[in-house]
C-alpha cells in the first residue's frame, strides 16, 4: 500500500491562505486529496469561511507535534490507494 504525501512549500498571507484551501478543495483534480489548513484559533472568520470535509481538516495554531501527526495518521488512513476500488 503506497501512499503519496503532498506538502506544499508554500506560506500565504491569511486571506490568500483560506483562499487557495477552498480552491485546492473545488479544483476536479485536487479535491479528493486529503488537505489541512493550518489558522491561528483567533482568526474566527477564515476558520468559518474554510470549505471542510472528512477529508479536508483545520487545526489551530499553536500547534503540538502530536496533533499533526495524529490529523495526518487519520487522513491518510481514510484515504484509498489509487488503483484499490
Amino acid at each position: 500500500m503506497a501512499f503519496q504525501l503532498f506538502v506544499p512549500a508554500a506560506v500565504f498571507h491569511a486571506a490568500e491562505a483560506v483562499e487557495a484551501f477552498n480552491q485546492f478543495g473545488s479544483n476536479e483534480t485536487t479535491a479528493s486529496i486529503p488537505a489541512i489548513l493550518l489558522v491561528d484559533q483567533k482568526q474566527r472568520s477564515l476558520i468559518q469561511r474554510a470549505h471542510l470535509a472528512s477529508h479536508r481538516v483545520i487545526l489551530a495554531l499553536p500547534l503540538r507535534v502530536r496533533e499533526l501527526r495524529a490529523t495526518l495518521v487519520k487522513l491518510l488512513a481514510s484515504e484509498t490507494p489509487a488503483g484499490s476500488s
